[in-house]
């Protein structure tokens, strides 16, 4: 297997794990399998307590930078959405095995995100965060 076929598996798991993991926690949730074809949609979607969630997915085996081109249709999404005055929020969803997960939220100002300096929650937090 290519190392670029290595990566689409890994985040197609990654992106169902999340998608699994919302379910769980009673959360309305789908995984939108658009990536690489430059549609203005995030990865997995949900919706929870009249929000709608969008979530990049990425895995990493380390901490990385990653560049506004990594996140663009998320953002995208999220103008388009909150133009329409609906109520949303867009996050960079970040899986490292034997770490877990990072949930960090894009603005839509940012150009790049650095996980090892940006605030960010676990998931289980953030489950818990918004299903109130």
């Amino acid at each position: 297997m290519s190392n670029l076929s290595q990566r689409r598996a890994r985040g197609f798991h990654a992106e169902r794990e999340l998608v699994k993991r919302l379910i769980n926690a009673g959360i309305w949730a789908t995984r939108i399998p658009v990536s690489g074809i430059g549609q203005a949609l995030p990865d997995v979607l949900a919706v929870a307590s009249g929000r709608l969630f969008g979530f990049e997915v990425k895995t990493a085996q380390k901490f990385t930078t990653y560049y506004i081109r990594d996140f663009d249709n998320t953002l995208k999404w999220l103008e388009a959405m909150l133009k329409e005055g609906l109520p949303a929020q867009a996050f960079l969803a970040l899986k490292m095995p034997n770490k877990g997960w990072k949930i960090i939220e894009l603005k839509k100002e940012m150009l790049s995100v650095d996980p090892k300096k940006m605030d960010g929650i676990d998931l289980d937090s953030f489950l818990s965060k918004i299903k109130k």
